[in-house]
């Protein structure tokens, strides 16, 4: 079998090719997939972090709520439930996502307002 020189030109043109196209394009090619695909990993563990506190917050508001009826519920035995519920105007958490300032801010509202009945209590 015999070699022309064409074969042998082609053979080295490939090759050539070949380096230049891994040297100059396919290494900034990959570096460019492998930093996206670092970044969309780090964003997708930071939405499941954020995704458990908000379900821990949606506990804490449950935990809250339950809480303060119970102890409303303890002071005036005679108060009707749905009266209750429509002159504090609290439902349990629904499909509604809360900001960490609503859950802050009713967190505070109904520390204050179990802390006013424990002192009428006294």
């Amino acid at each position: 079998m015999k070699l022309n020189a064409t074969l042998l030109l082609q053979l080295i043109n490939f090759i050539l090719l070949y380096w230049i196209l891994r040297t100059f394009f396919l290494r900034h090619a990959l570096n460019f997939f492998f930093t996206k695909r670092n970044a969309l990993e780090a964003l997708t563990k930071e939405t499941l972090q954020l995704e458990q506190k908000e379900l821990k917050t949606k506990q804490n508001y449950t935990t809250l709520i339950k809480t303060f009826k119970e102890k409303i519920a303890a002071h005036e035995p005679s108060l009707n439930p749905s009266l209750l519920k429509n002159s504090l105007h609290l439902a349990a958490p629904s499909e509604k996502s809360f900001t960490p300032e609503d859950t802050t801010l009713i967190t505070e509202q109904l520390k204050a307002i179990i802390e006013k009945e424990c002192h009428h209590e006294s």
